[in-house]
């Protein structure tokens, strides 16, 4: 066995680097998605209904800018994907609470 490691450290360590590198990633595109949530709402508060490119393009210019390496892995398909996830969490997030949907009507 301690031979084994001895040989093989190097390809044991790239092993234990990438999956620490995944675990990593996988963690924070969670947290992406969650805050994505959160983004969603502040852009359909600034810009109401009828205007998804714009919305879209605001999102994806924030996503960008807080996570640059990820927005290096994540192609703008798999961010655009995320991002109606989000939308219907958002939307589902509005009709169930009366002071979410107030916020962000403006009323």
């Amino acid at each position: 066995m301690m031979v084994f490691l001895a040989n093989n450290w190097e390809m044991i360590l790239i092993i234990l680097l990438a999956i620490v590198g995944l675990t990593s990633f996988l963690s924070k595109k969670e947290n992406i998605q969650n805050l994505l949530v959160y983004v969603c709402l502040e852009a359909e508060k600034q810009y109401g209904s009828k205007t998804g490119t714009i919305k879209l393009r605001q999102v994806y210019d924030w996503f960008t800018s807080k996570y640059p390496i990820m927005s290096a892995i994540i192609t703008f398909n798999q961010f655009s994907k995320m991002v109606d996830i989000a939308l219907e969490e958002m939307r589902h997030l509005i009709e169930t609470n009366k002071n979410l949907f107030d916020y962000v009507s403006g009323v």
